[in-house]
């Protein structure tokens, strides 16, 4: 999880965290207060970050992993309707 923010030029990762990365992780879905109040200590990643990246060259990528993901989904449905 991280917060991402983003103005004309730049995108910006952030105060990134990780609910699975601790030696007794409650999982994802459970709230913060709850899991550490179950003795969930999360990892500290203050020192990761901020990533900051040139907004043109993140969309770019972004479109092409989706093309890539549709291209994926496409093949598969494809391999599920073919008659072999």
């Amino acid at each position: 999880m991280a917060k991402i923010t983003m103005d004309d030029k730049i995108v910006t990762w952030s105060e990134i965290r990780s609910p699975w990365l601790s030696s007794n992780s409650p999982g994802p879905w459970v709230a913060e207060d709850d899991a550490r109040e179950l003795g969930w200590i999360p990892y500290d990643y203050t020192g990761l970050g901020p990533f900051i990246l040139e907004k043109r060259k993140y969309m770019e990528a972004v479109d092409q992993l989706a093309a890539q993901d549709r291209l994926l989904k496409f093949i598969a449905a494809f391999n599920r309707r073919a008659d072999w």
